[in-house]
């Protein structure tokens, strides 16, 4: 029997010895890509020793092996790891660490899964990110192969996008904007025919008609199409192949919040 405690359902496992409860647990069902550059388990502290998984054993600071050194692994357990290009690296900075991306051109690539083909299903984007400055656009995700699939930002009022094919608004939220040099957990998801945007688990509006259909493809993280780069930290991304419900939203959203500060 468990209690309901800001509408997360909670049991004796999310209580510790001393009674006081612990974060919720991260949402995993559906879950087909899941990175967090503060858990060793996708991106290894440099001062851990580290099995890279390629056969040999180091300190990730190492130089010795690039595909270590350039990997943020996927933690769903479907191995949609990531690349680092272009420099991009984790910062221990500010949220128990995070991917950073200078603004110049580094990004994290994803190679073509058909976890990410989408289809005319439901699925969810969600990111925790905070963004320090940017001239255009800030991408959180993107699929560059077919150039109609972005989730970001736009610098003129701060507010979010979804783009969809031929280069159509799928839709802007109004009344909300991505906050900078603060941590933001930003949420998109399709639901039927329906988009709904969300950000610090508080829905900010809907849209319906949404009737796009994605082919398996290279997923970008803050990079759209080779342009559009902006300075800011990225420290989990995950994508779910169904709907979240708000609950789950929240819940994703309480587990980092004292993480992030928000």
């Amino acid at each position: 029997m468990g209690i309901i405690i800001g509408g997360n359902a909670f049991d004796a496992r999310d209580f510790n010895p001393s009674g006081e409860a612990a974060s919720p647990t991260v949402v995993t069902r559906n879950l087909v890509l899941w990175l967090d550059a503060g858990n060793n388990s996708s991106y290894a502290n440099t001062s851990n020793y580290y099995d890279c998984g390629y056969g040999c054993q180091y300190y990730s600071s190492n130089p010795g092996c690039t595909n270590c050194n350039t990997q943020w692994k996927d933690m769903s357990g479907n191995g949609n790891d990531g690349t680092m290009v272009n420099g991009a690296g984790v910062d221990y900075g500010t949220g128990g660490g995070a991917m950073f991306f200078d603004g110049t051109n580094d990004y994290v690539s994803v190679s073509s899964s058909s976890n990410f083909a989408f289809g005319t299903g439901d699925f969810t984007l969600e990111c925790w990110i905070y963004p320090e400055s940017f001239s255009t656009y800030l991408h959180m995700f993107a699929l560059p192969d077919q150039g109609t699939f972005a989730l970001k930002a736009n610098v003129s009022d701060g507010q979010i996008y979804f783009y969809s094919p031929a280069w159509t608004t799928y839709g802007s939220t109004a009344g909300w904007t991505l906050s900078l040099n603060t941590w933001n957990h930003v949420v998109f998801k399709r639901e039927s025919s329906t988009g709904y945007a969300y950000l610090n688990s508080v829905s900010k509006g809907s849209k319906g008609s949404f009737t796009n259909s994605f082919s398996a493809q290279t997923l970008n993280i803050h990079n759209g199409w080779g342009s559009e780069f902006a300075q800011c930290r990225i420290a989990i991304a995950r994508i779910y192949n169904r709907s979240l419900k708000d609950s789950e939203i929240l819940q994703n959203y309480n587990n980092g919040r004292t993480r992030f500060g928000v």
